[in-house]
């Protein structure tokens, strides 16, 4: 879990100013794009394991739906991220099902929210089918749509099969075969990926609505986040190549990171240190620091 919310904190000055070289990333570091924070990636993130790590109960699909849903609702409270100094973090969705609280209301929607967040349920069970059932339950109350779930599916389970020792070429296999995910290959693909990113701002700029100006949409994040964990070789170079792709830079890295800690048994020891410290910073109550830091113990 702690790949996840580091690559998050690291994707977040892009998000919206996106930084198409490797080098030009700088993580941690403050720059003309904005300084490191934590966002709601992070924050459903800990929404999910906490619910999850306290809950006993799994077979009440139902049930351990509404205790998921209440959990998120809850997080969303505590912690009210704010974006520009004056704009809510969360989805406008998202934060409008939450507002509503009726937690039994299903939304249809299309974006990567489900997959943001569900790095957590790919390391507590024992099974692969296990996983993908409680990431379809832990998902389904605010992206109830197909192409959704089975984002969020596909990244519990990469979460899964990494942990359990599985290859690359094994994981990528699952992707093609089992959710029809498309992803390319080497330089040419990552030049593919960043030209997509930067005509979908093109299109969108015209909007002059901020929140449009990048693809949240579930299947194309996910095929970016598994090509950067495909083509590179440590965590680091993970995470600076899924924030250099451009696009949602926060969840892409968010999701690759969280693939990466599980894949290479760890986060490097100096960016665990830094991303604690801006846990911190930003107010992260203490239990919840100490869940994101020792969740692999938990």
């Amino acid at each position: 879990m702690l790949g996840a919310v580091v690559g998050d904190i690291i994707g977040s000055p892009y998000e919206f100013i996106n930084m198409y070289s490797r080098r030009g990333v700088k993580p941690f570091e403050h720059t003309i794009r904005g300084r490191c924070q934590f966002t709601d990636d992070t924050v459903l993130s800990m929404a999910i394991a906490d619910v999850l790590l306290s809950t006993c109960d799994l077979t009440d699909d139902q049930l351990l739906g509404d205790k998921i849903a209440e959990n998120l609702v809850k997080y969303y409270k505590r912690y009210p991220l704010k974006k520009w100094g004056r704009n809510s973090c969360y989805g406008s969705g998202f934060a409008k099902w939450a507002d509503k609280g009726d937690i039994h209301v299903c939304r249809t929607a299309y974006s990567n929210g489900g997959a943001m967040r569900i790095v957590p349920v790919g390391w507590l069970y024992s099974s692969l089918e296990e996983t993908l059932r409680i990431a379809r339950i832990a998902t389904e109350r605010t992206h109830n749509s197909k192409e959704a779930i089975e984002g969020a599916q596909m990244i519990a389970g990469a979460v899964f099969m990494s942990r359990k020792g599985e290859s690359k070429a094994a994981i990528k296999r699952y992707a093609e075969q089992i959710f029809g995910y498309q992803i390319p290959e080497g330089e040419k693909g990552l030049e593919q990926l960043r030209e997509n990113s930067r005509k979908y701002r093109q299109k969108k700029i015209a909007s002059f609505k901020l929140g449009e100006f990048i693809n949240c949409d579930t299947k194309l994040s996910v095929e970016e986040a598994l090509f950067a964990f495909f083509h590179t070789s440590n965590f680091k170079d993970c995470i600076r190549t899924a924030v250099a792709i451009g696009g949602d830079s926060d969840t892409i890295s968010c999701m690759s990171g969280g693939i990466a800690e599980a894949f290479y048994g760890d986060v490097p020891a100096d960016w665990k240190y830094k991303a604690g410290g801006v846990l911190a910073e930003g107010h992260c109550r203490a239990e919840d620091i100490e869940m994101v830091m020792n969740f692999r113990k938990l």
